[in-house]
């Protein structure tokens, strides 16, 4: 089978995934972007191993004859992960024209109430066939009012089976990190994410002031925003710690120390670092408009979700699991175990029931 797909970004998940999934399938991915302003390049994976790429050109006028030439492609489906672009929606009617399949991949999904929902729900409708990660996803799709028989599922992760078992191997260094980063006492809370206002690190901060000053709150992914500092600086919490960026074998080491994981942010449509977390046998507190762990809470039972922008729920949720070292051990225990099958490799086995069931249906 011949696919052509449109994604946003050569993650280094999704370019370890595709290249799975182009040992199965004749595979072609369109690039809207090359690097991004919020990512280090350093970070992006453009070892292609099994799977043709190629980058949406800037300009307009590169654009007309790149669009042309994939318009005119001998694919047998297209696969749409970035409905909002006008290309994909492009090449989504086209490939609809032609009588060719078209498969909607979505990570996740939080319904917004818009003004276009309307005309969203309509063009993500062109689609035959829908991908989706779950309940939360699920509840996306309802939304926009498709057609649940006509959704496929799929694990989502952006870990390899060797990630999850490295981690699990890592834990047994709890007490020599703990050592190491000096925190050997210390009931130690631990989060990753862009400092952005999304993230919601402003009501994390404000929640701190009523957690116990001698617990110890770690944050990596960059530096704090203006008004995170001052909040900081306003309560004297001298227990919150900005760690910048960090390589995977540092952060390896804040997971292990860590006794909860704590993501504070005011949207995630998935929240990748939530499944990363739970594979170091993590407890997490999350907020419910992050997918993944109001996903994984609900069915795995191994945290504890609160309302966005709830200062003081936050405080209190944190402060039960300091408390309740028992409870705390249960949800971690339960994250260990549920994740252990969220795997890159056993998402491109579901994605190989997907396409063989497009197949079934529709005669390919």
């Amino acid at each position: 089978m011949k696919v052509l797909m449109f994604n946003h970004l050569p993650a280094p998940y999704l370019v370890e995934f595709l290249n799975l999934i182009g040992k199965e399938v004749e595979l072609t991915v369109i690039f809207k972007d090359a690097t991004s302003f919020d990512r280090e390049n350093s970070w992006l994976k453009y070892d292609f191993e099994s799977f043709n790429a190629d980058y949406l050109p800037k300009s307009f006028f590169k654009k007309i004859p790149f669009m042309f030439k994939y318009l005119m492609g001998n694919y047998d489906l297209f696969w749409n992960a970035d409905y909002s672009k006008f290309e994909c929606i492009l090449l989504t009617l086209w490939y609809k024209m032609r009588r060719k399949v078209v498969l909607m991949h979505a990570d996740g999904g939080i319904p917004i109430p818009r003004v276009i929902d309307p005309v969203v729900s309509i063009v993500m409708r062109q689609a035959h066939f829908f991908a989706s990660s779950g309940v939360e996803c699920d509840k996306y799709y309802d939304y926009y009012h498709v057609d649940p028989k006509k959704r496929l599922y799929y694990r989502f992760t952006s870990q390899m089976q060797e990630d999850i078992d490295n981690n699990r191997e890592l834990m047994v260094k709890r007490e020599e990190y703990r050592t190491e980063l000096g925190l050997s006492d210390k009931v130690v809370l631990f989060s990753i994410g862009q400092q952005i206002p999304r993230k919601g690190y402003d009501i994390l901060a404000q929640a701190m002031v009523n957690v116990p000053s001698t617990v110890e709150l770690f944050i990596a992914g960059g530096q704090p925003e203006e008004n995170v500092k001052e909040i900081i600086s306003k309560n004297n919490l001298n227990n919150i710690h900005f760690i910048g960026f960090k390589t995977k074998e540092e952060l390896s080491k804040y997971f292990v120390a860590s006794d909860i994981f704590v993501l504070p942010t005011r949207y995630d449509i998935w929240g990748l670092v939530i499944n990363e977390a739970m594979s170091f046998g993590l407890p997490i507190i999350s907020t419910n408009k992050c997918a993944s762990a109001v996903q994984f809470v609900n069915e795995f039972n191994n945290g504890i979700i609160v309302p966005i922008e709830d200062v003081n729920l936050l405080s209190n949720a944190i402060n039960q699991l300091i408390i309740e070292d028992t409870k705390r051990k249960e949800y971690g225990d339960n994250s260990l175990q549920s994740i252990q099958e969220y795997t890159i490799e056993n998402m491109v086995e579901d994605y190989k029931l997907i396409f063989n069931e497009i197949k079934r249906r529709v005669n390919l």
